[in-house]
């Protein structure tokens, strides 16, 4: 393999027929990502060969023009050069792919209490990932004229608790815990109570 290419740290002389890798953007993602790759002598149709991530054969990939290539970031690969080959040679770039996590989804559910002017519950993660359910933002709505209006507001306490005093006490209510992100890997999904109702 001949390694070629301008990158974002250098540049080697590419010999003729061997198309050359440049640059790409974005410089790191989750498999599956869309990644343009630009060089040079990428028209040529034997450049159908390979496009590689670290070694990894690209999940799909198009050539878009002579100086542009488009490919997908598989399954599997890891952190590493991108490489390009056409039946005269390979090319890979001087810098890096940096292959990311997908971060990890959180199923949560909340139940709904109510008593005289106190609404109450508990969120859960489904799978016990505590971070989701303690200081999770909770927001009581009363159904008015067709649409949830929100009466109360609580954050849940070590756990999952939570406690709100309600300004409206008749009507049909439910309990919402909004979507979070928690920092870059793990996201807390969103969960609605069954609609309770007090008289």
């Amino acid at each position: 393999m001949v390694t070629l290419g301008l990158s974002v740290t250098g540049m080697q002389v590419a010999k003729a027929g061997i198309p050359l890798v440049a640059l790409f953007s974005p410089t790191s993602g989750t498999p599956g990502t869309s990644v343009t790759v630009t060089g040079s002598g990428f028209n040529d149709a034997s450049v159908a060969n390979g496009v590689s991530f670290n070694g990894t054969a690209a999940a799909s990939f198009t050539v878009d023009s002579e100086i542009q290539i488009t490919a997908i970031v598989p399954a599997g690969s890891t952190t590493g050069p991108i490489t390009v080959t056409n039946s005269e040679g390979s090319s890979l770039s001087l810098v890096d792919f940096t292959v990311t996590s997908p971060p990890e989804r959180h199923n949560r559910s909340v139940t709904l209490r109510l008593t005289s002017h106190i609404a109450s519950g508990r969120v859960r993660a489904n799978d016990g990932f505590d971070r989701c359910e303690s200081h999770a933002r909770v927001r009581i709505e009363r159904r008015r004229h067709g649409d949830w209006s929100p009466v109360g507001r609580d954050k849940a306490s070590h756990g999952g608790r939570y406690r709100s005093r309600l300004r409206r006490h008749h009507g049909r209510f439910r309990a919402v815990v909004e979507r979070q992100v928690m920092g870059t890997h793990n996201v807390c999904g969103r969960a609605v109570s069954w609609v309770r109702t007090s008289t």
